[in-house]
């Protein structure tokens, strides 16, 4: 059943534009960043260092989704968006994977990208990480530093490129 009903690979590229995809790219990074938070939070001992790199992941993608839908974020942070009462590490989980269903729905069914149910979604992310960062004392600031210190060791010439997103430069030494 599932493989007479499974879109076809090749259906879902015939629709797909450069912003679906990286839209697509935003969304699926943002929930494994999510995911790899959550392993952080939950180890122990615990990482302050991993949980701050973790963050930055987190806002990179944040960042990406935000100039795709050509969303500033202070609109999304001062929209008076009121999150669901939950756990911040649930909450965030549940609306990364919102917003990633969301996007499925632009790229795989070639259905218009709601803008509304997305900026809710990031609403709802910027909300829990705020408290999340609360918890452990950590500023945006210094994760957004920290991020790009990383980024900036990865790629030294600024620039995007497969060899060094696979030899992690900020990883040796």
């Amino acid at each position: 059943m599932v493989r007479s009903l499974v879109k076809p690979g090749q259906h879902i590229m015939i629709w797909l534009e450069d912003d679906s995809v990286d839209l697509w790219h935003a969304a699926t990074g943002l929930v494994g960043e999510v995911g790899e938070l959550v392993e952080c939070v939950n180890s122990d001992p615990f990482d302050l260092e991993n949980f701050i790199e973790e963050l930055g992941d987190i806002e990179f993608y944040l960042c990406q989704a935000r100039q795709n839908l050509e969303i500033d974020r202070d609109f999304i942070v001062n929209m008076g968006y009121h999150a669901k009462p939950m756990l911040p590490m649930t909450g965030l989980m549940i609306a990364a994977c919102g917003f990633l269903d969301q996007v499925k729905k632009t790229v795989i069914y070639n259905k218009p990208t709601d803008r509304t149910e997305c900026i809710k979604a990031l609403a709802d992310i910027e909300r829990r990480l705020e408290e999340i960062r609360a918890v452990r004392l950590v500023d945006r600031s210094e994760t957004l530093r920290a991020n790009i210190d990383k980024l900036s060791q990865r790629y030294p010439n600024a620039s995007y490129s497969d060899e060094h997103a696979q030899a992690r430069l900020d990883k040796t030494g």
